[in-house]
């Protein structure tokens, strides 16, 4: 009974031990990048793309079948790489994928694949939320630019 008893003190100790011990933080600046979810992954904010990315925030809300031609005839996307993907994206999200795709078919085929992916980098949650009729569509956009995109893939298969 003794052991058992000497056990437990031992075992308590050492949590009330670890729970005291100071957790160290890293320094300012040295933790993990905070990603701006509006901004795609390779770009950063205070890029070039701030205009894009500023347009966006704005335009996001407009980007349905009723609202996206009057909002994009009377604010169009930057003529900038990051512009033309986000009005593809915001077309993509109103249905008008014809619309999309001329968007991206305007940028240099070498940059087209890119586009797609913030494309994808926007509809991708709602696919993984389980909306697969809604965001199908789009990725089949995608794969038709990104054809290895693996996620993409499998989430135009689902729909």
């Amino acid at each position: 009974m003794r052991l058992l008893i000497l056990v437990a003190l031992t075992y308590a100790t050492m949590l009330a031990l670890a729970a005291l011990k100071p957790v160290a933080t890293p320094a300012l600046g040295t933790g993990p990048a905070v990603v701006d979810p509006v901004v795609p992954h390779g770009l950063h904010a205070g890029d070039a793309h701030d205009d894009a990315a500023s347009w966006w925030r704005e335009a996001r809300p407009h980007c349905n079948a009723v609202e996206v031609r009057a909002y994009l005839a009377a604010h169009p996307a930057p003529g900038d790489f990051l512009g033309l993907a986000y009005g593809a994206t915001c077309r993509a999200l109103a249905g008008d994928l014809e619309a999309a795709r001329a968007m991206i078919d305007a940028l240099p085929a070498a940059e087209r694949w890119r586009a797609a992916g913030v494309v994808f980098d926007v509809v991708h949650p709602a696919a993984d939320a389980g909306d697969e009729l809604a965001a199908g569509p789009v990725m089949e956009l995608v794969v038709d630019y990104w054809p290895n995109h693996y996620m993409a893939l499998y989430h135009a298969g689902a729909a």
